[in-house]
């Protein structure tokens, strides 16, 4: 019971510290660049974080791409075009890019492992060659000049305007805390224990009465909603739109962190896609290569450590804690 409290009061001072470091981030680092890597590592982190139910259920599902492109290019035609409030523009880019999974991705539902791979793959090229084709939507080149989101008045007089880097950082810090903390109370409830029941044994839980092909769809409007939001900060912060942001390793990418970080752990995506995205930062010379770095990352994790990052610290925990207990077990022998 002493350890168990030990572990928890640990988790909540390195959960207290994580969240003082990263919310005074700016304020340490005077560096747009590093900010920059800042935005980027929370915003995998959320699409990590959003695909990680599906792969528990067995689902590789690489559309995430496609539906960013919805939910930018949606956000860009309602603020350019119809003159939308930006906040508005992000939730019903939202909103689209759930309904379109619906009417996408349910045909394909029944589809198992490779197979649904193959079809959300040729999903993906669909929608983002479609928009490309598409001349309303820019074409090729995209939308352009699409403004920041609308100020946000503060209470105490001051207005958040988005004009600078950690603007944009704070808004994806809140959005990522948002997101991720949904995610983790629905993964340790009712929904959760059912994604379990359903990669373990599906036909068992379908013929014990649970709809499997319902609680599936119902991941993949989560995940696409997410997706849709991220895709409209993504326009928003870019100030365009363009078929080239959602090729297809913005799809492969947040699997990849996924696995890397330890997919059987919910903070597996979080760690996978901190490692992998600062990774290349410190070594310069390697962005060139990041694709191959990343697919030799989850080959040495399939054939050495299944468990991923975690994983291997948790088996070193729990070899240093043998030792240790070894040798007080031995201290204990000779001092009898």
């Amino acid at each position: 019971m002493r350890i168990k409290t030990y572990t928890i009061r640990g988790n909540i001072i390195l959960l207290i510290a994580m969240i003082a470091l990263l919310i005074s981030w700016p304020v340490m680092i005077h560096n747009d660049y590093y900010l920059l890597v800042g935005i980027m590592v929370l915003f995998q982190i959320i699409l990590a974080v959003s695909v990680f139910p599906l792969i528990r259920m067995g689902l590789l599902f690489v559309a995430q791409g496609g539906f960013l492109a919805i939910g930018a290019y949606t956000t860009a035609l309602l603020v350019t075009r119809a003159g939308f409030n930006t906040w508005l523009a992000m939730l019903i880019s939202g909103i689209v890019a759930a309904i379109a999974s619906i009417l996408i991705i349910y045909p394909s539902l029944r589809a198992k492992g490779l197979y649904f791979l193959l079809v959300t793959l040729s999903l993906n090229q669909v929608i983002t060659i479609g928009i490309s084709n598409w001349s309303w939507a820019g074409g090729p080149a995209g939308i352009l000049y699409i403004p920041p989101p609308n100020s946000i008045p503060l209470p105490w007089g001051a207005t958040i305007e988005f004009s600078s880097v950690a603007d944009f950082y704070y808004l994806v810090l809140a959005l990522a805390s948002l997101i991720v903390f949904i995610l983790y109370r629905l993964w340790k409830g009712y929904l959760g224990k059912l994604i379990k029941a359903i990669n373990t044994a599906e036909d068992l839980a379908s013929s014990l009465g649970v709809p499997t092909l319902r609680y599936k769809m119902l991941i993949v409007i989560i995940c696409c909603f997410v997706c849709g939001i991220m895709g409209s900060f993504s326009a928003l912060f870019y100030g365009l739109a363009s078929p080239g942001q959602f090729g297809l390793f913005t799809s492969f990418y947040p699997i990849v962190f996924g696995i890397v970080g330890g997919i059987g752990y919910f903070a597996g995506p979080i760690v996978g896609t901190i490692f992998l995205v600062t990774l290349p930062e410190f070594f310069r010379f390697t962005l060139e290569y990041q694709p191959l770095i990343y697919a030799t990352a989850v080959i040495l994790v399939m054939l050495l450590f299944r468990g991923g990052l975690i994983g291997l610290f948790a088996k070193l925990v729990e070899l240093a804690q043998t030792k240790s207990k070894g040798k007080f077990f031995m201290n204990n022998l000779k001092e009898n």
